[in-house]
């Protein structure tokens, strides 16, 4: 089967040279510039689960001309309409999209796009980034893909492609409640994303200073309060880790969109916060420190758009 990932970011790149060097047929869907890079260097996974490089089959959106049987979405939330237009072409009647994005708001895209029938619900839960040289570095030791059809359940199709993703490098999950699973990992990088953006520091950073830890199981609580107010309250195993991940002494996780932050770039901040705060003023829940966060990253987008307008 013929697997195209859209995007050769941290995560797709990451998922995208595990599937290569386990002989998966894999092509990335890239820009030109990343595609010369690419060529150049191939594609260099370090940090957490070792070291290694492969090398990258890349196209760019002209070059598409006719369908894959699976399209792994792995782009910015904010980017989700352009990347559609992009890999609209390799999409076609037995192709299957599964999207690795942050958020829920792609999904309606994707839906309206091609059909919940071609559209699984899934996310990717590691973190990692892109070094200097585009390289990509993987920053825990745990890396999961789930997947699920959104109506629930298994499937011979989920079973298949499970099957097919299944290589060293992550584990691999075909979920019976896919829906609930993506409104767990929404959850947690909420909470990631408002603790380590409104703080600008690492996780272990935040719990040592006074009244961290408060802050961090407090932000834990709202995201919970709001996914079980919209029907899905997050499981035990899922609380459990959350506890666990967000009160871990020497911590140096950081959620994406604070590295897009210190490096001056758009962030992902509304898209995860702003409508998780918007589900919660829907449903009646109140969450402060949610609140105060997308106001953080609003007006950090604000300054940037400001300065960048003034220096043209």
């Amino acid at each position: 089967m013929r697997i195209l990932i859209v995007g050769a970011g941290a995560v797709g790149g990451y998922l995208g040279a595990c599937l290569t060097r386990a002989g998966r047929d894999v092509t990335f869907l890239v820009r030109s510039g990343r595609a010369a890079q690419l060529a150049r260097t191939g594609l260099q996974v370090s940090g957490a689960r070792g070291a290694f490089n492969v090398s990258a089959k890349t196209m760019i959106a002209d070059e598409l001309r006719e369908p894959f049987d699976i399209v792994l979405v792995s782009v910015k939330s904010y980017a989700i309409n352009e990347a559609i237009a992009q890999f609209t072409p390799a999409v076609g009647p037995n192709s299957t999209i599964i999207p690795v994005l942050n958020g829920m708001r792609h999904m309606r895209s994707l839906n309206d796009g091609f059909g919940t029938e071609r559209v699984l619900g899934g996310y990717a839960m590691f973190s990692a980034n892109l070094n200097e040289e585009g390289g990509v570095v993987l920053n825990t030791q745990f890396a999961h893909l789930t997947f699920g059809e959104q109506v629930g359940g298994l499937s011979k199709r989920t079973d298949t492609i499970a099957e097919l993703l299944t290589v060293d490098g992550f584990e691999v999950h075909a979920s019976d409640a896919a829906m609930q699973d993506m409104w767990e990992k929404w959850a947690s990088i909420a909470a990631n994303t408002s603790a380590t953006g409104l703080m600008r520091a690492a996780v272990g950073d935040i719990l040592s200073a006074p009244g961290g830890r408060r802050m961090m199981l407090d932000i834990v609580a709202e995201t919970c309060a709001v996914a079980a107010a919209a029907g899905f309250a997050l499981r035990p195993p899922m609380i459990e880790f959350m506890v666990n991940f967000f009160t871990t002494e020497g911590s140096t996780v950081v959620a994406s969109p604070l590295r897009d932050i210190e490096r001056g770039a758009t962030t992902e901040g509304e898209l995860i916060i702003g409508e998780f705060a918007d589900r919660a003023r829907a449903l009646g829940v109140q969450t402060p420190l949610l609140d105060l966060t997308r106001c953080h990253f609003g007006a950090y987008e604000f300054r940037r758009r400001r300065e960048r307008a003034r220096a043209q």
